[in-house]
């Protein structure tokens, strides 16, 4: 958003819709599903990764953001994706993953996350990213907390472009 007041171009800033209900039903039809928050971290996050079988080590990584029946359950499965994105030999992956996540989506995020240097994002950090799993099983990334996008933030403790931040 390019911010203008009184006739004064203040810059441009991210404008991020809230990752809620809301969010989901104008998106894809729907406020069912689970939703996850990789929060920011500065010594990096969890990325997806696999960090084994122990649930606790996942809820030390993302915070469940959605009240359901089992959370358990809801875990598990965030746990299973985690398998699948680590542990699938390479040659399955094009036919397995599909069915677990939304490849095209999730790779529309990577590209805007890497495009935008978002400095404390995915690519960067492997954090402050969120995670919802529709109804459908499937699962999709999606970019939050945007204020550090388009050079305004670190990228591995240096700015964009080189140079360390002004003390």
């Amino acid at each position: 958003v390019q911010l203008v007041v009184n006739g004064e171009s203040w810059g441009l800033y991210a404008n991020v819709e809230q990752f809620d209900k809301d969010f989901l039903d104008a998106e894809y039809g729907t406020r069912k599903g689970v939703r996850w928050k990789a929060p920011a971290n500065p010594r990096g996050g969890a990325g997806l990764a696999w960090l084994g079988d122990e649930r606790e080590a996942y809820q030390r990584a993302y915070e469940l953001k959605t009240a359901v029946e089992d959370e358990n359950a809801a875990w598990d499965r965030l746990i299973g994706l985690c398998r699948a994105l680590n542990e699938t030999p390479e040659s399955d992956l094009e036919r397995e993953l599909p069915k677990l996540l939304d490849v095209d989506a999730a790779l529309w995020f990577l590209a805007v996350d890497a495009a935008t240097l978002d400095g404390d994002g995915y690519a960067s950090r492997a954090s402050d990213f969120v995670i919802w799993e529709g109804p459908d099983g499937r699962f999709r990334v999606l970019p939050y907390d945007s204020n550090e996008v388009l050079g305004a933030g670190m990228r591995g403790g240096r700015r964009p472009g080189g140079g360390q931040p002004p003390q």
